[in-house]
């Protein structure tokens, strides 16, 4: 603590075992997917670094997640140092990390820094700056800035939230439009929201610490919900209707459509006891300008596509021992189909000491160039011998890696600040064609760890 409200932190080689393994998706677009931090050192304080309001799916212009990877691969990290709080109106955050060598690079410098001012009790300015290129390839600096108004007080008691950004990127990237902007309002009340979002990112727009699936395309998204209540005695069982309709498009930047999709909502209940019923329809457009490798073996070719997606999805209360749900999504997919599967159960016992969670996803795809499925399994498992002792489990498999992951942690609260940590992470090839054949291991580790606050 360097004052009252302001908190700096140092880090110096962490490893970072404590934190569960990422949890594997299948990727059916040609997008980058996101993952969430799990990094204590960089989730503590991260709201801090978070920018405008509404973009959080498309862009995130300072992504932790880039510090300590280059090319997918893990890179060490030397040492950092961060520093977040408020002092009065301002929030300040600054973080700063020297990433070590790598096999294209020398040892890194990064930085990332936010700073806001509430101008008063609705409006919030900000500006966000990034300097590095978590690759070391390049030399990169990102500049933004927005502004968030936000009120509960429309006329009298009704919720509204308006904000802004603009940003540019300088370095040695390519020839281009690096600027980007947009703005986002949203009506988030209980019988009607509405929300209507518009941005822009330049072609040559380039956050290198950041997340941008989609640089050089225009984005909007226009969303329109009715939530009643009802009043009839036919319908007292149900909680609330939710209907919905949203629209979502990204364009070039010359103003060609590259995707479109209308989802239509006519039945979404939430039932008194906590069960969720829902059913959606939602046309779909997609051009690809290149040739889209969807697996090792099929490839999409050049072409626009149209097709039309059906979601039909139900979840048991979450209150009792047991809660069940599953989605079923199906329909045309490209020049094909695509029967998308999910089904889930969670368990709690009695007295809160045992937790599970078994997820699976099947996709099951057909298209003029090839047919395959893909298919991935999840289960987590926890039991709590006391309120200090616990020992958690994460297994997953997918068909694509044909790799079985495990993750076992046992965490022991010896004294509050004070914990005792003993990881093991087992990484298996289990080739399906070869059902048979020996397991391969592929990553094994066991740490040990000793977590000690220190009080002055």
């Amino acid at each position: 603590g360097i004052g009252p409200e302001m908190t700096a932190v140092v880090t110096v080689n962490p490893d970072f075992a404590e934190a569960e393994v990422d949890a594997r998706q299948i990727n059916l677009t040609p997008y980058e997917l996101f993952q969430p931090e799990k990094r204590a050192f960089f989730l503590d304080g991260a709201n801090q670094f978070a920018f405008a309001s509404g973009i959080a799916g498309i862009f995130i212009p300072f992504y932790s997640r880039t510090v300590g990877l280059v090319d997918g691969d893990p890179v060490r990290i030397d040492a950092g140092a961060k520093v977040i709080g408020q002092s009065g109106p301002w929030s300040i955050a600054a973080l700063g990390v020297r990433a070590g060598d790598s096999p294209v690079s020398d040892p890194t410098n990064l930085f990332a820094s936010r700073v806001t001012y509430d101008v008063d009790d609705h409006l919030r300015i900000g500006t966000l700056v990034t300097d590095g290129d978590p690759t070391g390839r390049t030399r990169n600096v990102f500049e933004g800035a927005d502004a968030i108004w936000r009120t509960a007080t429309l006329m009298g008691d009704k919720n509204l939230n308006v904000s802004a950004w603009a940003a540019r990127s300088t370095g040695d990237s390519v020839r281009g439009d690096h600027t980007g902007f947009g703005t986002y309002i949203d009506y988030p009340n209980d019988l009607w929201r509405w929300v209507i979002s518009a941005n822009q990112f330049g072609d040559a727009l380039d956050p290198a610490l950041g997340f941008l699936p989609r640089p050089g395309t225009r984005q909007y998204d226009v969303y329109l919900g009715y939530f009643p209540r009802p009043q009839d005695d036919a319908w007292r069982w149900v909680h609330q209707f939710f209907y919905e309709s949203e629209w979502e498009q990204t364009d070039d930047l010359h103003g060609n459509t590259e995707s479109r999709k209308v989802t239509l909502t006519p039945f979404n209940i939430l039932t008194d006891n906590g069960t969720h019923l829902e059913a959606h329809w939602a046309p779909r457009y997609e051009r690809l300008s290149e040739p889209f490798a969807i697996t090792d073996k099929v490839t999409l070719p050049i072409g626009e596509y149209n097709f039309d997606r059906y979601h039909l999805q139900a979840e048991s209360p979450t209150a009792g021992a047991w809660q069940i749900g599953a989605q079923l999504e199906a329909g045309g997919f490209y020049d094909g189909t695509l029967t998308q599967i999910v089904p889930y159960v969670r368990w709690t016992s009695r007295d809160g000491r045992w937790h599970a969670d078994f997820d699976n996803e099947t996709d099951q795809v057909r298209l003029r160039e090839g047919t395959f499925t893909q298919q991935l399994l999840q289960l987590r498992a926890s039991y709590a011998m006391n309120a200090d002792i616990a020992l958690s489990t994460f297994l997953q498999y997918d068909t694509t890696s044909r790799r079985l992951g495990s993750n076992a942690q046992w965490r022991w609260i010896v004294a509050p600040g004070r914990e005792v940590y003993v990881i093991l992470n087992h990484n298996v090839d289990v080739p399906v064609s070869q059902i048979t054949a020996a397991r391969l291991p592929q990553d094994n580790s066991l740490t040990i760890k000793l977590q000690w606050n220190f009080y002055l």
